[in-house]
């Protein structure tokens, strides 16, 4: 077993199979999330529903007209984004198609990204394979990649600019954060803040003489200086441009909106402020520095390389180290900027939008780069000590836990159920919807209206998943409908129904017939934000008041099945 290992480190001067089998592992997994993706036509990327579907205007601009939602979910696109999705238009590929194939191309270019930076970082072919295999893994086993959304460049532009820093190329380092601002503007403000880390660190180097290696020298100075105001200028746009949907939410609101808080035993719609400080501060999905998601377990073998690496004696136990770049401390550069900028954004909370993302965007590169690094050290160590010192189990554990560790994510549909690729059911409501005028609007509190943009290219009036309240000039419109809605669907009186349809000229309400019902309402979580609506309603259905629009289902439906009925608002309209 060991004689194995020896083979792979003998031909760890041939760089052409570690690129090659490094894309393999690239193509493996997007062939796997394609064939999912695609083996149904109402098949989307949980997020895509957001994000992706405004940008039907560019095939047909007469799309979503006067439509609130559409124009918000436009105005928050980075300009990048905007403009990929506008060029795929101009050749004629749908915006839906293009978020299902998008992340092979930007999976095989983080892949190479991803090898350039460890070839950088430790010349040894066969750790630079080992860390493609750790970034894979983290991307393919999370929804970021796949959900085509800005968030998805968020891995490769950070992979660009570390490529840039360690090739020493300024124009390169420039380009990358330019391409940062364009599709993902956070990747900008985290390597602004890791270059300033790295300019004080080695600043401080410089003090202490100018025969270390990590001194300044004036192409440092330049990557440094251009890369942050690179970043700047980037950002001005952002900091100065006004918006008809803010301002952002404040703090005081957030914390008095069940939209951020426990609603009963549920998180709210957007959940932030966990009553346990420990996991407020570390571990929450939105406020946690720690919370990075899937990342593989082999890769927290990261956390031992700063003890390994932080005297030269223990350093020299590792015969691997002596090729180490001396930048490999640029890797903490972007944990500590990111570190700074997430307790700033706590300080500001949501002007920097939310916390955890300065702790999530360095860390899911870090830990699987570190990580590579360091298991590639111990395993060269291992291998050349002698076979005496070792017991003969040590080599086929070994290679039994990396085998299982490089393995068992290949297994098929593994990495995709954790895509959150989500499929819509009611293929013949969006059918007949695409039939309607663009102009049609459709009302409802389903769950099913939140597919009703992306595969009916239709506007809907509110749902769950466009609910996001982190801009108040937004979402303040947005809840209003919300309650609206509920009053609407529960009254008893007809004539508000009514007038709720003519003052939002509804065409048509998508229902279920059982959410009519006292049960229903108190199993819908996100329904129980909106209080004391809700008490409300359920106060008046316990006394056996019947919604109004129960009379209509019978007369006015215009397609059903067993889930769901569509009403035509015009028929309700009419009912004495």
């Amino acid at each position: 077993m060991k004689n194995a290992w020896a083979w792979i480190g003998a031909r760890s001067g041939d760089r052409r199979w570690s690129m090659v089998l490094s894309g393999a592992m690239a193509l493996f997994y997007g062939w796997q999330s394609v064939q999912w993706a695609t083996r149904n036509p109402y098949i989307v990327q949980d997020d895509v529903r957001q994000h992706v579907f405004w940008a039907f205007r560019y095939l047909d601009p007469g799309l979503f007209p006067g439509d609130w939602i559409a124009d918000y979910y436009q105005s928050v696109a980075p300009l990048g984004y905007q403009w990929l999705y506008h060029g795929a238009a101009l050749l004629g590929w749908d915006p839906l198609t293009v978020s299902k194939y998008w992340p092979v191309i930007l999976g095989l270019v983080t892949t190479a990204l991803t090898w350039r930076v460890m070839i950088r970082l430790l010349p040894v072919p066969w750790v630079a394979l080992l860390g493609c295999i750790l970034v894979n893994q983290s991307l393919w086993m999370e929804d970021d990649l796949a959900s085509s959304t800005p968030r998805a460049f968020a891995t490769p532009l950070v992979l660009a600019v570390m490529d840039a820093l360690l090739s020493r190329s300024l124009w390169g380092c420039l380009g990358a954060i330019a391409l940062s601002g364009l599709f993902y503007p956070m990747v900008a403000v985290v390597a602004a803040a890791a270059l300033t880390v790295n300019l004080g660190r080695r600043w401080w180097a410089t003090c202490r003489g100018r025969s270390h290696p990590e001194a300044l020298t004036p192409l440092d100075w330049r990557l440094a200086i251009g890369g942050i105001a690179m970043a700047i200028a980037v950002l001005l746009p952002e900091l100065f441009t006004s918006s008809e949907f803010g301002p952002v939410i404040s703090r005081s609101q957030a914390a008095a909106l069940p939209e951020f808080n426990f609603v009963g035993n549920e998180y709210g719609r957007s959940f932030f402020f966990h009553p346990n400080p420990l996991i407020f501060w570390l571990f929450a999905p939105r406020s946690g520095f720690l919370w990075v998601g899937f990342v593989p377990p082999i890769a927290l073998a990261a956390l031992a390389l700063p003890r390994w690496l932080s005297r030269p004696a223990r350093a020299r136990q590792f015969p691997l180290a002596s090729r180490l770049s001396p930048h490999l401390a640029m890797l903490g550069d972007w944990v500590w900027g990111g570190l700074g900028l997430f307790l700033a954004a706590h300080a500001l909370l949501f002007r920097l939008y939310l916390p955890n993302r300065y702790g999530y965007v360095p860390l899911r590169v870090v830990l699987p780069v570190a990580g590579a690094i360091a298991l590639g050290l111990w395993l060269d160590r291992q291998m050349q000590a002698t076979q005496s010192q070792k017991p003969r189990w040590f080599w086929p554990l070994v290679s039994l836990v990396l085998s299982l560790s490089i393995v068992v994510p290949m297994v098929p549909n593994l990495a995709v159920s954790s895509q959150l690729q989500m499929e819509g059911r009611m293929a013949e409501v969006y059918e007949f919807l695409q039939k309607q005028p663009k102009d049609t609007l459709v009302v409802s509190l389903s769950k099913e209206a939140d597919f009703i943009p992306i595969f009916a290219q239709r506007s809907i009036l509110a749902s769950r998943e466009f609910a996001l309240p982190y801009h108040w000039g937004y979402y303040r419109v947005l809840r209003q409908r919300i309650e609206d809605t509920i009053r609407a669907q529960y009254t008893s009186n007809l004539s508000e129904v009514q007038a709720f349809l003519r003052k939002y000229q509804v065409n048509f309400w998508l229902l279920e017939p059982w959410s009519l019902s006292k049960s229903d309402l108190a199993d819908n979580t996100w329904l129980q934000q909106f209080q004391p609506l809700i008490q409300d309603v359920s106060d008046r259905l316990d006394r056996g008041e019947t919604p109004a629009l129960e009379r209509a289902i019978a007369p006015c439906s215009v397609l059903e099945n067993k889930r769901l009925q569509l009403l035509d608002a015009r028929c309700i309209l009419q009912l004495p």
